[in-house]
């Protein structure tokens, strides 16, 4: 009858465990605030304030260049929209043309592009997507086998850009 009760037991006995060790450990950490403009023991006794009390620039400088993310996002799309109407004639001539003489239909396909710059405008990841009854899978497939290198102008954090490809 004992045995009956031995895991359930068990798992409860290590939970109650696990719990108490992350509220003693995560509750250690915790810290109060510190009211602004004070300074703290340390503080107090060197005679420089807090870091709490430091004033922060609420502006950037007025030699940093603040670009509207709207327009940095046009700029990026216009960027990849050329980049890729640059690589076309290519997956024309790799992807498509093989996929059409192998299987005529369909005549055209759209796929969806999606791209992530990091800060330093460089492509971080690249997907391409087939849309539901207007894409080719044989054609997706050879242009997710292309290796792909674009960049951006580099801007404020990173940025994801959606477009499109249609073949033919």
């Amino acid at each position: 009858m004992t045995e009956r009760w031995l895991l359930p037991a068990s798992i409860l006995g290590g939970s109650v465990i696990i719990a108490l060790g992350l509220y003693f450990g995560l509750s250690a950490r915790v810290q109060p605030p510190t009211p602004t403009g004070s300074t703290s023991a340390i503080g107090a006794a060197s005679g420089t304030p807090s870091p709490a009390s430091v004033p922060v620039p609420s502006s950037p400088s007025p030699d940093v260049r603040v670009e509207d993310p709207a327009a940095l996002a046009v700029r990026d799309k216009q960027t990849v929209d050329a980049s890729l109407r640059a690589l076309h004639a290519g997956w024309v001539e790799k992807c498509w043309k093989p996929a059409l003489t192998h299987n005529p239909t369909p005549s055209r396909s759209r796929y969806a592009v999606n791209v992530s710059f990091d800060a330093a405008g460089r492509q971080v990841i690249l997907g391409i997507s087939e849309l539901r009854g207007e894409s080719r899978p044989d054609v997706g497939q050879c242009l997710r086998q292309q290796v792909l290198s674009l960049s951006v102008e580099p801007g404020a954090g990173s940025r994801n850009v959606s477009t499109e490809i249609l073949f033919p």
